[in-house]
């Protein structure tokens, strides 16, 4: 209770202002405990008691009381290095013990681990059975003095890499799959070891984001978690080998491995491809799933790896199986809960806007839906020139009417022309140019093809000068009348056998001259000139050349000089079949004409006179009888 004059010293909030009756206390205003003269008072007072020597005792107190705060903190630190104590939380302290009794009751060592690896970080560690905070401390240490590498490439499979990852840190890791394949990632890490495995393509991932993740607990997959198989081998009481199978597409990958401990552990990885994988998922998910990469993908109400477990089956009329909340009708029923006849509809007048054909609603025009009950636009597409909405056609700038058909003029009356190859697009701005055509206004012409110096390029084809022609107006034409008898290459007509001229249009020597001369025109005539070793009118026939070798080269029964085909030979000359003999016409010539009335003997007997056409006859030898 307080009285008036009197303070309250011991609130800790400001003292209210008293308010008092008017009336009359019978005190001089001079004793009021709120006027000016009482504080002047009492600041005089303190002025005659704080002098200079108080101000000064106040400072050695405070001079003291810093000075050794700083001797209690620098007293710490040396304790903490001398005797390689950690100052650490109780919390902290208390997880170490937990950790310690629970997880690492075996041996105080572990078998080191010998591993081929590119990585510089050893791939020997020991696990303590007592965790003690000096080990922390010295932990602690050793890693704010190591250097961490950014990201470790793998150069090549089947080679193992190892690194020992610290608490709570990352081994950051990327290689380049060529193909998409299966990958198998094999972890050698210590048993009961918690770590999680993070993988993205192109991009290092993160906790959020990343293509797949897998969590190892205690040294095991935990399969709740992944949804790729994953075998576990274990060859040492304190080491386990992890497997991990992935499907991974062409590209650079990350990896980063987490470990999730308050020690570090060294981890071995090798990556190589998993060949024997199998894409196939057992009984084909019994129906109830798909199959992704050799895992069913159940759907809702079933489960397995088959996915052929029901979780909760239903009714469905007796004509259905329940599954993934819906009912999977029978043949010949549907509806949600299988009580419609396939053959009848679910509102068998169709909403009285259409007719019910075989369990389907051929709606009327307008109305559309399952059951014909929504309104549709009279024609669906709008003309091209616009969206239905709720049976209302919503038409593009520049067109008007129900069914946008109608061109507004007074638009289109205003828009770029688009150098005529092109139509000018209201709603976005620009002009949409017809094939072969580009640029702003469509005025360029779009042409890729090389026309050389005779063509240019017009909507997508050469159109070649006069005189050239073909698909890229490098061939020069010929005289239609060549096609008949030869063909035009490059402007000249090439004549078949047995034609000729500049456009083949006469007929030249029989069969070509055999292929053994040259159609020449002589006199106006084609006529064969035979090569060497041939004659005839068409240079058929083979004459003999070789005299000296003992064969019949011409296939005419004669041999060499008995072949008068070798009487010019010099071989030949003196050959009895080349004796030179006059030409029976000669002969006759120089010969009187016999009479009418000769008889035979005389009319031929120049046959065997002497020097007449035989060098070798003898008249005597033959009589007039």
């Amino acid at each position: 209770m307080m009285f008036p004059g009197e303070l309250n010293t011991n609130s800790r909030a400001n003292p209210p202002v008293p308010v008092f009756p008017l009336r009359s206390t019978g005190l001089s205003s001079q004793y009021s405990p709120y006027s000016t003269s009482r504080f002047q008072e009492i600041q005089q007072k303190c002025n005659l008691k704080c002098t200079w020597k108080c101000s000064f005792l106040l400072l050695v107190f405070f001079t003291f009381v810093i000075t050794t705060f700083l001797f209690y903190l620098m007293a710490v630190r040396k304790s903490c290095t001398d005797t390689r104590e950690k100052c650490v939380f109780l919390e902290k302290s208390k997880a170490i013990a937990m950790d310690s009794e629970n997880s690492l009751k075996l041996t105080t060592e572990a078998p080191p681990l010998t591993t081929t690896t590119t990585s510089n970080v050893s791939t020997r560690g020991k696990f303590k059975s007592d965790v003690t905070p000096e080990d922390l401390s010295d932990l602690h240490r050793q890693h704010t003095r190591y250097q961490w590498p950014s990201v470790l490439e793998i150069t090549s499979f089947n080679t193992p890499y190892s690194s020992n990852v610290y608490p709570y840190h990352f081994w950051n890791l990327e290689f380049y799959n060529k193909q998409p394949v299966f990958m198998r990632l094999n972890l050698t890490l210590p048993w009961g070891a918690n770590f999680a495995v993070y993988g993205r393509r192109n991009v290092a991932p993160s906790i959020t984001q990343h293509d797949f993740s897998e969590f190892i607990k205690g040294g095991k997959l935990d399969n709740r978690l992944s949804r790729r198989s994953a075998d576990i081998i274990e060859k040492d009481p304190l080491v386990v080998n992890v497997t991990l199978v992935q499907y991974l597409d062409t590209g650079r990958w990350f990896l980063s491995i987490y470990n999730d401990d308050i020690r570090p552990h060294t981890v071995v990885l090798k990556i190589a491809e998993a060949e024997d994988v199998s894409t196939t998922c057992p009984n084909e998910c019994s129906g109830h799933g798909s199959c992704y990469l050799g895992k069913c993908d159940c759907i809702d109400g079933y489960q397995g790896n088959d996915c052929s477990k029901s979780v909760c089956p239903m009714l469905c009329s007796n004509h259905g199986k329940y599954g993934g909340g819906l009912c999977h009708c029978e043949e010949g029923w549907k509806g949600t809960e299988c009580d419609i006849p396939e053959t009848d509809c679910r509102v068998a007048d169709c909403s009285g806007h259409g007719v019910c054909k075989n369990g389907v609603c051929q709606c009327q025009q307008g109305w559309k839906g399952d059951d014909c009950d929504e309104v549709d636009c009279m024609d669906k597409s709008c003309s091209g020139h616009g969206i239905c909405v709720s049976g209302k056609c919503y038409c593009k700038a520049g067109w008007q009417g129900e069914d946008c058909s109608l061109m507004n003029k007074q638009v289109f009356q205003c828009l770029p022309r688009c150098s005529d190859h092109g139509t000018y697009d209201l709603e976005t701005g620009v002009c949409i140019c017809n094939k072969f055509w580009t640029g702003p206004d469509c005025s360029q012409a779009l042409c890729n093809l090389n026309c050389g110096p005779h063509g240019k390029c017009d909507q997508g084809r050469c159109e070649c000068d006069i005189g050239w022609t073909g698909d890229k107006c490098d061939q020069l034409p010929c005289d239609e009348r060549c096609s008949e008898h030869g063909q035009c290459r490059n402007g000249t007509c090439v004549c078949s056998r047995g034609w000729n001229g500049k456009h083949c249009t006469f007929q030249g020597c029989d069969n070509g001259c055999g292929n053994h001369g040259n159609c020449i025109l002589i006199n106006n005539m084609y006529s064969c000139v035979c090569d060497d070793g041939w004659e005839g009118e068409s240079c058929s026939v083979r004459l003999e050349m070789e005299c000296n070798d003992e064969i019949d080269n011409d296939q005419d029964g004669m041999i060499d000089c008995s072949d008068s085909e070798c009487c010019n030979s010099a071989s030949c000359t003196d050959h009895i079949m080349c004796l030179a003999s006059n030409d029976p016409l000669d002969v006759l010539l120089r010969k009187q004409p016999p009479s009418v009335t000769a008889s035979f003997y005389q009319r031929v007997k120049f046959l065997v006179e002497e020097h007449s056409v035989q060098s070798y006859a003898h008249l005597d030898e033959y009589r007039e009888q």
